[in-house]
């Protein structure tokens, strides 16, 4: 469908078609060869946002070459994340699996239940750090008064048997 027919004006055009860019530039790089130009010709005629873009992420009959080339994207971010853990050892396993969401191109679940007690290992020892450096004490605040529930009303004593 044609910018007019979708009754955008030449000023929305012109910022959807820099935003293309500017993703398209973060994702690739600079503009290097002719795969990297269809790719971008591609996304900028298709006219999709985020949400459209990673339904086709997600979906296993998709073999786009951008969408491909996103998937490899993710793979060596995910990577460069684990990597970053010191988790060089750790199988990440990408590929199409069933989660709690459908179907998602993401790591396999041997590995996202590895990398999640690994996470939860490591907020453990830097909790526990963190108390040996005494920024966990409880302290004494301006709270209610001990032994004082919270309903409890002051009262002038006019209702009150004395």
């Amino acid at each position: 469908m044609s910018d007019a027919r979708r009754g955008a004006t030449p000023t929305q055009v012109e910022l959807r078609r820099q935003l293309v860019e500017k993703v398209l530039l973060d994702l690739h790089g600079p503009v290097g060869g002719p795969e990297e130009e269809v790719d971008e010709r591609s996304m900028r005629d298709r006219w999709e946002g985020l949400t459209k873009t990673y339904n086709r992420f997600h979906d296993p009959q998709e073999s786009a070459a951008d969408i491909e080339r996103l998937r490899e994207l993710h793979v060596e971010m995910d990577h460069a994340v684990a990597a970053a853990y010191g988790w060089t050892d750790l199988e990440l396993g990408h590929g199409f699996h069933e989660t709690k969401q459908g179907q998602r191109y993401t790591i396999g679940d041997p590995a996202r239940r590895e990398v999640l007690s690994r996470l939860l290992q490591l907020n453990h020892e830097r909790y526990a750090e963190e108390v040996a450096q005494g920024l966990h004490e409880k302290k004494k605040g301006k709270g209610k008064a001990k032994g004082k529930k919270a309903n409890d009303q002051p009262t002038l004593g006019v209702l009150e048997d004395e």
